[in-house]
């Protein structure tokens, strides 16, 4: 293992474990739910197994821990953003209003911040691909 590579995993050892990371961590988890709970409504709400797979970034992508998923729920019912209602034995999750709320005021961040990011890294493709492509690509 190379020098960089061992400083890579300290750092990641370091913000999986480090006490100032927990609330980093939670508050990343708590915003990945509430993302994966987008689509589901008080008629049809989502499982944890549904949040689960919103959740996956790809096939091979490790998932998140059922455990790990209902304590993030456990933080976002308790301040109001979602709520649940027992579907067939289990609990199945909708954002309510403050939720989708937050949910929207996290993508506005997002995007005010990734804009210039993103028309920088598209300067001078116009010759590639037409402006429409460009943008219908990005929101796919």
């Amino acid at each position: 293992m190379t020098i960089d590579e061992k400083r890579r995993s300290l750092y990641a050892a370091l913000l999986r474990y480090a006490p100032e990371a927990g609330s980093l961590r939670d508050r990343v988890l708590d915003r990945l739910v509430l993302v994966a709970l987008l689509g589901a409504t008080e008629s049809e709400p989502f499982r944890v197994g549904t949040i689960q797979a919103n959740i996956r970034f790809g096939p091979g992508s490790p998932g998140l821990r059922v455990e790990v998923i209902q304590q993030a729920l456990d933080r976002v019912i308790n301040r109001g953003e979602v709520e649940h209602k027992e579907l067939r034995t289990r609990h199945a999750y909708f954002l309510t209003e403050p939720g989708i709320r937050e949910v929207n005021t996290t993508a506005e961040s997002a995007a005010s911040l990734f804009e210039p990011v993103l028309q920088k890294m598209l300067a001078d493709t116009a010759s590639l691909c037409t402006s429409r492509m460009l943008k219908k690509s990005l929101l796919i």
